[in-house]
């Protein structure tokens, strides 16, 4: 993989900082993909990621947002260096995505360099399978494949992390029978070629089994720990 993926827990540009920092500062477009959301949220989508930029600093980045795949095509990700993908229904996005054929093509973008940022459904839409959503997300679609990108290796993703949520991540892991990594808001993932990274400035939360894992802000995840 030659691009660098990012994962948010679900938080704003302010608790998610070091993620859109760090796709902020690649040189380029910016796509953005809110339809997750569904309405009403979704028609307030551009102005408020508009406003996450500027907060940052980003207020003169060119960006498009796509309400819809309906009228696009694969091929028009050349045209940015950055996609954006926000929270909404898990797999609503993944149903959504996958019928228009956009699935391989995004793997194909990031790996020919592109920038790839998810947040919440969007974090869980980059991971092998989403059916960790099911905790939060109804089915209405009726997906029965729930394989997502994969280019984070596991289905454990659980966005919107907190401790209290220990017990369920344990009940998680057993039903899928899969470590499940807790990613706080205030939390993110830094992924390339060589390693996953915990950008913070929380900390994410491996739970497997009975075993408790935390891994700071800074510190790498091996990949190994995932599966």
């Amino acid at each position: 993989m030659e691009g660098i993926v990012l994962l948010g827990g679900g938080g704003d540009a302010a608790a998610e900082q070091e993620a859109w920092t760090r796709f902020l500062a690649c040189q380029g477009k910016i796509l953005y993909w809110p339809f997750a959301l569904g309405e009403p949220p979704l028609s307030g989508a551009p102005s408020w990621f508009a406003s996450q930029l500027r907060a940052l600093g980003g207020a003169d980045r060119e960006f498009d947002t796509w309400m819809s795949l309906d009228a696009h095509d694969p091929g028009e990700l050349v045209d940015y260096a950055v996609l954006c993908v926000g929270g909404g229904n898990t797999f609503s996005l993944l149903d959504h995505v996958r019928r228009h054929g956009f699935l391989p093509a995004v793997r194909d973008w990031v790996e020919r360099g592109g920038a790839y940022y998810g947040g919440s459904a969007g974090a869980i839409l980059a991971t092998s399978s989403i059916a960790i959503a099911e905790v939060a997300d109804p089915n209405d679609v009726g997906l029965v494949d729930l394989a997502g990108l994969g280019l984070l290796p596991t289905r454990g993703l659980l966005p919107h992390f907190d401790t209290s949520q220990i017990g369920r991540a344990r009940l998680l892991s057993a039903r899928l029978a899969t470590p499940i990594l807790g990613l706080p808001e205030n939390s993110g993932l830094l992924l390339d070629s060589s390693e996953i990274r915990v950008l913070g400035p929380a900390s994410a939360t491996l739970v497997s089994g009975e075993a408790i894992t935390e891994y700071p802000a800074g510190s790498p995840i091996p990949v190994a720990d995932l599966s």
